[in-house]
Parts: C-alpha cells; structure tokens; sequence
C-alpha cells in the first residue's frame, strides 16, 4: 500500500500558529498534526509513504527523516501551492503503476478504516479508477456534496449553494495510475488552483468513482477552532 501525504499548505486559517511552521507541524495534544495521520497509515499496513511538501518543508523533513515507525519515506515539493491535482500529480514517479491513496496532513482517520477502504478499492479496482471516502453532514454547503447511486458517485458539487443534507468528501481517496492521465488534463478553477475533484469529474461521467462510507473517529482540522474541538474530543 503506497500513500501520499499532501503537506504543502501554509496554513493561513490556522495563523498566528502556522507563522513559524507549517500547518502539518502545527500539535495536537502533543504530536504534530502529520504524526497523527501517518499513524494511522502504519497502522493500516502502509509500505512506503511520500510526503508532498512545500510551505518551510525542511522542518517536516527535520523530524521525520527517511523512515517512520520502519515505513520508508520519501518527499517531493511543491514549489507553488496551486492546488490539490497538482500536489498529487507530483507523486507519479513515487507511485509507478501501483494503486495508491492519498489523504491530508490535517485529516486523521482510524487506521482500521484506511485499511477497509484500501481494500474495498483493491477488490473493486477493475470498475473504478478513484474511490471517496465520504461523510454524512447536515449541512454540505461547507463542503464538497457527493451524490451516490449505491458505491457508484453519480456527482461531486463543491460547495453547493442549497443546504440540505447528504454525502460529503472526508479528504481520503483512493487512485489507480489513470487518475494521472485526467490530471494532465486539468484546467484551473475559478480560484485559479488545479483541484483533483476538477481531475475526477470526467471519470465521474462514465462511473469510474466509487464512494465508501467513513467508519470510526475522524478529524478535518483546517482551522483553529476546529484544532481546539479535536483537542477536547481527545481528552
């Protein structure tokens, strides 16, 4: 099982904290927020793991070296943070013609899960390309609504303006080396960033995505609030 880790970000939602350090260095109770989602990808049977850096990288280098709880590790960097299909783009050399997964340094998830849908995805590899890992949420106009017709996604809408209930995206996918091919291929969105939901969207068409249904604790922390909500869930 190979990983990427996307660790490039500057962090701005969580400032003054990221002012002197990346947001994947940022401590919850204790551990770098990275730590804990490379936790749980040992725990889930990850071979080896590469971390896609950018924003003062050689302090993630600095602490993790080239090896973590006896997982080789490997780093690319992201010179300019454009978006999330460009970060994963980088990882193609890393990943060769091996299926991968790829989460953020501020998700964390149970490792017993990660490993459920590493192996959802391997026992459905012949009929998706990408696979999701989605969420329920009352509200999915904060976040990416994934509409699914069983484990097939039939639409990803970021960001809706309706707001109603449903499935969102929980930061956690799972790739065959095709998804590479849709992101050479990736226009930049409004923001100007190239986004990887941009990069599935054709595959979307011809239901080459999967969805999977988040089991057991997770944390999406993007901000200081929610950095101190993780904090008090894990006391």
């Amino acid at each position: 099982m190979k990983a990427v880790v996307l660790a490039a970000g500057k962090g701005v939602r969580m400032r003054p904290l990221t002012d002197e350090k990346p947001k994947a260095m940022v401590l919850l109770k204790g551990k770098p927020l990275i730590q804990r989602s490379m936790e749980s990808f040992g725990d889930a049977g990850a071979s080896e793991i590469l971390i896609v850096t950018g924003y003062m990288q050689e302090q993630i280098k600095e602490f993790f070296r080239n090896t973590f709880q006896g997982i080789p590790l490997e780093y690319i960097v992201q010179k300019e943070q454009v978006g999330t299909a460009h970060a994963i783009g980088l990882a193609k050399g890393f990943v060769g013609n091996e299926n991968f997964l790829v989460s953020y340094s501020d998700v964390i998830l149970e490792g017993d899960f990660i490993r459920k849908f590493w192996d959802f995805g391997e026992q459905h590899a012949g009929a998706f390309d990408a696979i999701v890992a989605v969420r329920h949420e009352n509200d999915v106009s904060k976040f990416g609504l994934v509409e699914c017709r069983g484990n097939v996604v039939e639409s990803i809408v970021e960001k809706p303006k309706e707001k109603k209930s449903g499935f969102v995206n929980s930061g956690l996918w799972w790739f065959s080396p095709k998804i590479f091919s849709e992101i050479e291929k990736t226009k930049p969105s409004k923001r100007g960033e190239f986004e990887i939901t941009d990069s599935v969207k054709p595959l979307v068409e011809t239901q080459r995505v999967g969805c999977f249904e988040l089991e057991g604790r997770f944390f999406d922390i993007g901000n200081i609030r929610e950095l101190h909500a993780a904090e008090k869930e894990l006391e």
